[in-house]
């Protein structure tokens, strides 16, 4: 893997969350091909993750 962002919300809201992946599609034109997101298990807004990466195979 590669590292490509960071970023620290005050909320794991929807909005914020949708934000953040804004910010990393526009910096990382390869973003199309991710196809397997991994988060923390307390990760609650994974629908937000389906919603902005559509060619998701698996979200864990």
């Amino acid at each position: 893997g590669q590292y490509v962002q960071h970023a620290l919300i005050k909320a794991e809201t929807q909005d914020n969350l949708k934000l953040v992946i804004e910010s990393f599609q526009s910096y990382n034109p390869t973003w199309k091909n991710i196809i397997v997101f991994a988060t923390d298990k307390a990760f609650h807004e994974k629908d937000v993750l389906l919603e902005m990466f559509r060619r998701l195979d698996n979200c864990y």
